[in-house]
């Protein structure tokens, strides 16, 4: 472990098999003491016996809950919002009871119509109703024939909050009620609508707009010393150096943590970014590699590329678990999440493609084929289009990604690597590694604007990022240990902040 849990004077420690700190009992705890806390706990749990809100069981139904829904519907599988997928590939959404009620038995009350039922009803209240597939759209809808009564009890409950909304989703009216703050096109609704998204998510690294001004903490990686460094975003001056023993690379943020990906030592690093300091480590198994992480809008769940094992593995936050790994092509690296949350992309270096997977359910939805080691990749803020560098072709490989193809390609200079595109959406920034240079393109155009000498002592950029102030643009340097400032207004830059080791990804933590 990197870390140790402080040892309180009252508590008595030991170390498990793994290594971690566990405490074995209180040693200064009186009888008296012992029998208050029994009854806290006794009166804690009462307290939660009788109602929850609903946010507490948003992605998963209640234990008890789940052995019914394994016996009504066998082979189906609870998906990680909580929607129940079948095998022909049937979708029952949960409406939840706003007051959960948690000493009701969870047996099956009613199925409507009784055959090829389309809505499954439960005595605590919860109640499946299946989304119809109609002219290509998924509708969410009160069956044909329902009584009056049991229209009331469903149209009184709501979906789960955090509901990933499938593409093509749309509701009927008369359920509208149970949207809550979810977004979805309502059935019939004007012609302006927009079609089924989630909500955006709120103060995320990968949708927070540029703002002037804008405080966060840079993080770096640098694989060939092994560290991680911290930066403030004003003077960029260095606020730590964070020592790994291994090979820290991508990273991503979510729920207030940074994670990075430690190829060599098959683990996610978790840091504090607030503290300063390392609080924990997912463990991956022998010979997995990861490369890189993504985090879901949401936050709930972290994408991590395993390298080595051709796989990409779905991290559940709240218990730190793996739940599914979904097999790609050779040599997974960067990941790259859509801004609307529905598609993962990741780049397959030496099989030289780009794979598709949809967060709704974890499954590989396309593969197409890039320039030979796809090295970094960007995604314009509608979703629709992905820039990606290939390092051994010199060019960019524009990908449609609902087409999942490619559409353009584009000459670079010599290795490219990073690429970002700038706040409004106009100019694409290259970096040549081997040319030392950054290319910039217009993109209403798709044309090479400019090449953007690097400072001498800036070489063989492996990263851009830029700052939310829509004005600075930072780039990685592997062969030295400053970093360089380009204003993206004026293409010249302005400053090497020393970082003191030599760098390849960076990420913004908006503080």
């Amino acid at each position: 472990m990197l870390f140790d849990r402080k040892i309180a004077t009252e508590e008595q420690h030991t170390k498990n098999e793994c290594g971690d700190w566990i405490i074995l009992r209180r040693s200064n705890e009186t009888q008296s003491d012992r029998s208050l806390r029994s009854l806290l706990s006794m009166l804690l749990a009462l307290t939660f016996s009788f109602t929850l809100a609903p946010q507490a069981q948003a992605t998963r139904p209640p234990g008890s809950l789940k052995e019914t829904l394994q016996k009504v519907f066998p082979s189906a599988r609870v998906r990680l919002d909580g929607v129940i997928e079948q095998t022909d590939g049937g979708l029952f959404v949960p409406l939840i009871p706003k007051v959960l009620n948690l000493k009701a038995v969870p047996g099956l009350t009613s199925k409507f119509p009784p055959k090829a039922p389309v809505l499954f009803s439960f005595s605590n209240g919860w109640h499946y109703l299946k989304l119809s597939d109609q002219a290509g759209k998924k509708i969410l809808a009160l069956p044909a024939g329902l009584k009056e009564e049991d229209k009331k009890k469903l149209t009184a409950c709501t979906l789960p909050p955090d509901l990933i909304v499938p593409t093509g989703m749309f509701i009927s009216p008369e359920l509208k009620p149970t949207m809550g703050e979810l977004t979805i096109a309502v059935l019939g609704g004007t012609a302006g609508s927009q079609s089924a998204v989630t909500k955006p998510p709120e103060k995320t690294p990968e949708t927070k707009p540029a703002e002037a001004g804008a405080v966060g903490i840079i993080a770096i990686t640098s694989p060939q010393t092994g560290k991680i460094s911290l930066m403030g975003s004003a003077a960029l001056d260095k606020l730590i150096e964070l020592p790994t023993d291994g090979t820290p690379g991508g990273m991503a943020t979510a729920g207030g943590k940074l994670f990075i990906a430690d190829q060599t030592k098959h683990r996610v690093l978790v840091v504090d970014p607030k503290k300063r300091e390392f609080v924990g480590q997912i463990d991956f198994l022998p010979g997995s590699g990861p490369k890189d992480v993504a985090a879901i809008p949401d936050g709930a769940f972290l994408y991590v590329s395993e390298c080595a094992a051709n796989k990409i593995a779905v991290i559940e936050l709240a218990t730190q678990k793996v739940l599914m790994r979904t097999l790609v092509p050779a040599g997974p690296t960067k990941l790259e999440i859509t801004p609307n949350g529905y598609t993962l992309v990741v780049l397959n270096a030496p099989a030289g493609k780009v794979s598709f997977i949809s967060t709704l359910n974890q499954k590989l939805i396309g593969v197409c084929t890039v320039g030979h080691m796809p090295s970094n990749v960007v995604i314009t803020k509608d979703s629709s289009t992905a820039f990606i560098t290939n390092r051994m072709s010199n060019t960019i490989s524009v990908v449609d990604i609902g087409q999942k193809k490619v559409i353009r390609t584009m000459q670079t200079g010599e290795s490219p690597t990073g690429i970002a595109i700038s706040p409004d959406g106009m100019r694409l920034f290259v970096a040549n590694a081997k040319e030392n240079s950054i290319t910039v393109f217009d993109l209403s155009k798709m044309e090479k604007i400019k090449d953007v000498a690097l400072p001498i002592d800036v070489e063989f950029p492996g990263d851009l990022l830029l700052i939310p102030d829509g004005r600075r643009m930072l780039v990685t340097s592997a062969a030295t240990d400053t970093i360089g400032m380009m204003n993206i207004e004026t293409l010249e830059f302005e400053k090497q902040p020393a970082l003191g080791s030599t760098s390849v990804d960076m990420l913004w933590i908006p503080q």
